[in-house]
């Protein structure tokens, strides 16, 4: 299978996953079930996204591409950690993209497989940091 190595978030990209590629933006990745289980052989497991520009174009694409949640569901009820990170400054311009993409996620699986939680982890100057924890509520009942 060929791989792909992000240089600026590190993440390694399968020929599985799909990428927007337009100039002045980074990729938006949707992760199959199959790149998961090689990705990350443990339970737990962190993707990092970076986003040079936010635009209606690129949160759009987020909301179409939820089915990299609905791949982490179905990688072996994995816990995995979401993280979102913004160059821009400007917290007005991220915030109702932001809003729309949380809701679109929290609806993804509904109250009975799964909690999504999101946090702002960070906010300085030039970067933003946003973060969305997500738990299959099935390992959480195991544990």
């Amino acid at each position: 299978m060929r791989r792909l190595q992000s240089k600026r978030s590190g993440i390694i990209f399968s020929s599985h996953t799909y990428l927007l590629n337009k100039p002045k933006q980074r990729e938006i990745t949707v992760f199959t079930e199959t790149w998961l289980l090689e990705t990350f052989p443990t339970r737990n497991a962190k993707i990092v996204f970076h986003l040079d520009r936010m635009n209606s174009l690129v949160a759009e694409q987020l909301r179409e591409n939820i089915a990299l949640l609905q791949a982490i569901h179905e990688a072996n009820h994995k816990i995995v950690e979401l993280e979102f990170q913004h160059d821009r400054a400007q917290r007005v311009r991220w915030t109702a993209q932001e809003d729309a993409l949380l809701r679109y996620s929290a609806g993804a699986f509904g109250s009975d497989l799964a909690k999504i939680q999101a946090v702002m982890v960070s906010k300085t100057k030039k970067q933003i940091y946003f973060r969305i924890l997500y738990q299959n509520r099935q390992q959480t009942k195991a544990e």
